[in-house]
């Protein structure tokens, strides 16, 4: 028993089970259609090619057999009117700039706009308001200048001595100042006039107070020497046998001591001099008084000053020399 291939073409006039071209092959059929015509999901008949569905990405393509392709297109999409493509929502409702709500009520467009914007005639957008222009004084509640901005307005004041007070919308006055020196500041009509405190004077812009150099400018009454500072000066005494008097201006000597054994203490260009008292001479230095060593010698049996000279006593068997300071 052999078996052989059934040609399924054969039937409805060459065309087999296909609606358009039928081509046998052994143990089966292949079916093909006419040019402008696509093969349909059932593999046998044919569809035009403007019937097909082209769905792309945003849905899926539905084909039934002897019926027209449509797409079911996913959620956020929506099929064309010819059912055969799935095209992007009609786009949201927008009004642009200063708007608050946009909605669309039997196809017409109506605007809800934030403070500072108003609806156009038409209703389809929101337009600035100009607060200064359409103000009666220009100024809206300004005090002195009203600038437009989107949705509001700010103010300012022009004046160079004034500035925007906490409100933001009146002026009150800068704050005054001309620096430390200054004991006092003030305003009138916008000019700053500064008074100056004592060792300070006006700057050459007229407003600020600036130190005086009393030294350089030969204004102090120091003696000796004048050292200025910040608001004043000071005087010193280089000399160093001088300090400063009491009044801080003037010069005085200062204390002169020889120590003990001196009568006298005087300053000379400086230098000290002592006048030693009976027994006592300059020391090396000459700033004080030392005893005068009193020495007779070996014969001697006493030694003392009187009026810085030296008297002698001589033991038995010596003699006073002829100057008086040693006993031979």
């Amino acid at each position: 028993m052999t078996c052989r291939d059934v040609n399924e073409c054969l039937a409805n006039d060459g065309r087999g089970p296909c609606q358009h071209i039928c081509y046998n092959s052994p143990g089966s059929f292949s079916c093909y259609c006419h040019s402008g015509f696509n093969l349909a999901q059932d593999k046998s008949s044919c569809l035009r090619n403007q019937d097909q569905c082209n769905c792309g990405t945003h849905g899926r393509c539905v084909r039934n057999y002897n019926t027209r392709p449509m797409c079911i297109c996913y959620d956020g999409y929506r099929r064309s009117s010819d059912g055969l493509r799935c095209t992007d929502p009609e786009p949201p409702c927008h009004c642009g700039r200063g708007s608050t709500r946009c909605e669309e009520i039997d196809g017409v467009k109506r605007c809800t706009c934030a403070r500072g914007y108003r609806a156009s005639s038409d209703g389809t957008r929101c337009d600035d308001i100009d607060e200064c222009r359409e103000s009666e004084n220009g100024l809206a509640d300004c005090q002195e200048a009203c600038h437009n901005t989107l949705g509001s307005y700010s103010c300012d004041c022009p004046q160079r001595w004034l500035r925007l007070a906490a409100d933001l919308r009146s002026c009150e006055e800068r704050p005054c100042n001309c620096g430390s020196g200054s004991s006092s500041c003030s305003q009138p009509n916008g000019t700053k006039i500064c008074t100056c405190a004592d060792g300070y004077k006006l700057a050459l812009n007229g407003a600020s107070c600036i130190d005086v150099n009393e030294c350089q400018d030969n204004l102090h009454d120091c003696q000796g020497t004048c050292q200025n500072t910040v608001g004043s000066y000071r005087c010193s005494c280089p000399e160093r046998w001088l300090r400063l008097a009491t009044d801080q201006r003037s010069c005085e000597e200062l204390p002169c001591s020889c120590g003990q054994g001196s009568t006298a203490c005087s300053w000379l260009n400086g230098e000290k001099i002592c006048t030693c008292a009976d027994g006592y001479e300059p020391a090396p230095h000459k700033a004080s008084c030392v005893e005068f060593p009193c020495d007779c010698g070996q014969g001697s049996t006493s030694c003392s000053q009187l009026s810085g000279k030296k008297i002698c006593t001589c033991a038995e068997g010596y003699r006073l020399a002829r100057n008086g300071a040693v006993c031979l």
